[in-house]
């Protein structure tokens, strides 16, 4: 048998120290479980005054282009539009129809395709032989303005009521969607425009409020071909001997504005209204004479003398060439470049008159004085300003032309029409244009 030992048990059961901590960590977690679901629910709450969806992120509403900063046309019935200032590039790009082209920049025609073209100016690259580089100067800006006119005493209360009205009535018509046929109250106030604002204080209000921006929105609209002559004739008159008027044109950008209407234009009818814009606002005026030049103007008015089959087109044309070379018709001599391509133009218009001259006197315009004294005059004026380029000889030079010299015999010319009209005082003026071409021939 065995023998036991009781053994008393004196051990007591301690507590453990961890369920405190868990206990507090449980707490803590239901806690921040209540406050989240308190704020959620908060947030909801907020959200449904609001009439707001939870977790839709805010909507941005479209940013529509700026339409002032674009050109759009209607071409072929598709709307095309792009950039109302000319971007330019290192490598030659087109200039867009209506397109104001910064200072500074290289511009060149192609004479293949008659295209102008622009970039930056790279000092170390040589012209193409295909195209007419024009340099355009750098002005930081215009001259100042000239003073307005003293407002004319003349003027009834009644004339000035009706050049507003009719004034208010264009402006409003050129911000208006075009209607299927032209409003005869637009005609009507045009017609009578082209008359008010050729008195000197209704055309520099006529600038100052924005009427020629008015006429070019008319002349880019689908009106008739009515509307776009009788706005050309607004601008010519308006332009027509005030300097306030021109000097606000010129700093709208006018002359670039008319240039390039007379590219896009094909109908003689309309092409003789802007001829007569653009020598309103040129002719007499240096600053303008040497934006157009430089511009190519010279260049493209060439082009259009040898392509259009109308008589007094070309005698627009010429006429213009002619008074703008005419010293005694610009108080200042224009700053024009003495480029290749300047030099090029005013070879090319020496010949065009001699020919024109010729042709005038051995054929239907054998009498046509007035005509024969623009182009006598403008050969004359010419050589004046460009000796090099109108030799007014049958020289190596003219060999590119494609019809006969037209300055063979022309001494012999000039004395038969001097000997014509030597007895008659009405044509005192033609004969002094004469004995002006004869000291040079």
């Amino acid at each position: 048998m065995h023998d036991y030992v009781a053994i008393p048990n004196n051990t007591e059961r301690r507590p453990s120290r961890r369920r405190p901590v868990i206990l507090m960590f449980l707490a803590a977690i239901c806690a921040i479980g209540i406050w989240l679901g308190w704020s959620y629910w908060d947030l909801l709450q907020h959200l449904r005054q609001e009439r707001l969806r939870p977790l839709t992120p805010p909507v941005r509403p479209p940013v529509a282009p700026v339409a002032d900063d674009l050109i759009c046309r209607v071409v072929n019935g598709l709307e095309d539009c792009y950039p109302k200032v000319f971007v330019p590039t290192h490598e030659f790009q087109p200039i867009r129809e209506g397109q104001q082209v910064p200072k500074g920049l290289h511009i060149k025609i192609d004479m293949d395709t008659h295209v102008k073209l622009a970039k930056f100016v790279d000092p170390q690259e040589h012209s193409n032989e295909n195209a007419v580089a024009i340099a355009v100067p750098e002005r930081s800006s215009l001259p100042s303005p000239p003073p307005p006119s003293k407002p004319n005493p003349g003027l009834s209360t009644a004339v000035r009521a009706e050049f507003d009205e009719h004034l208010q009535s264009v402006l409003t018509e050129a911000t208006r969607k075009i209607a299927s046929e032209t409003p005869k109250s637009l005609l009507l106030s045009l017609d009578r425009l082209a008359e008010l604002v050729a008195e000197t204080e209704f055309g520099e209000t006529f600038a100052r409020r924005d009427g020629f921006r008015s006429m070019m929105q008319l002349m880019d609209s689908q009106h008739s071909s009515k509307v776009t002559k009788l706005a050309a004739l607004v601008l010519g008159n308006a332009f027509q001997n005030n300097p306030v008027a021109k000097h606000r044109a010129l700093e709208q950008g006018m002359l670039d504005e008319l240039v390039n209407r007379i590219q896009a234009e094909s109908a003689p009818a309309v092409l003789n209204r802007l001829v007569y814009a653009l020598s309103t606002l040129v002719r007499g005026d240096p600053l303008a004479i040497e934006l157009f030049t430089n511009h190519a103007g010279i260049h493209i008015l060439a082009q259009l003398y040898d392509t259009t089959p109308d008589v007094s087109l070309q005698r627009r044309c010429a006429t213009l060439i002619s008074d703008m070379f005419n010293p005694q018709m610009v108080s200042a001599p224009a700053q024009i470049d003495d480029t290749a391509g300047t030099r090029h133009d005013m070879h090319h218009w020496c010949w065009n008159m001699g020919s024109s001259l010729l042709a005038a006197q051995q054929g239907l315009g054998a009498n046509d004085v007035d005509w024969k004294s623009t182009l006598v005059r403008g050969i004359t004026n010419v050589k004046y300003m460009f000796p090099k380029s109108c030799s007014l000889r049958c020289d190596s030079s003219y060999a590119d032309m494609r019809t006969p010299c037209p300055f063979l015999g022309l001494k012999d010319v000039v004395q038969a029409e001097k000997s014509k009209y030597a007895e008659d005082p009405i044509y005192s003026d033609y004969l002094v244009a004469l004995k002006a071409i004869e000291a040079v021939v």
